[in-house]
């Protein structure tokens, strides 16, 4: 699972997110230990998000948009990482999405 370490979290939850990647679930993508730039920025399918999955505190995950739904509820995507031998499904509300992945920032070490 490529879980997350926000840096600042407090600051960077509105508007933009330093994100150091800790798993293998986005090989080739991204690599454990690659730091990655995060916006607040729309999204769809195809996009590399940031989720925080309610009801998960302190559970962050980054994963690419294989679908987007709208239903009554809302935005509805599901999402996977881009090593699928190595990566969980999800299904998530828009409102646990944080962020839009950007850019890299540097390669791990």
């Amino acid at each position: 699972m490529a879980l997350l370490h926000l840096v600042g979290r407090k600051m960077c939850r509105p508007l933009v997110c330093l994100v150091r990647i800790d798993g293998n679930s986005m090989v080739p993508t991204f690599n454990d230990g690659d730091y990655v730039l995060a916006l607040r920025l729309p999204w769809r399918k195809g996009s590399i998000v940031i989720i925080e999955p309610q009801g998960m505190d302190e559970f962050r995950d980054v994963k690419r948009v294989v679908e987007v739904h709208h239903t009554n509820i809302g935005k509805i995507a599901t999402l996977i990482g881009d090593n699928t031998a190595h990566s969980a499904q999800w299904t998530v509300q828009a409102k646990e999405v944080l962020g839009l992945v950007v850019c890299r920032l540097w390669r791990a070490q």
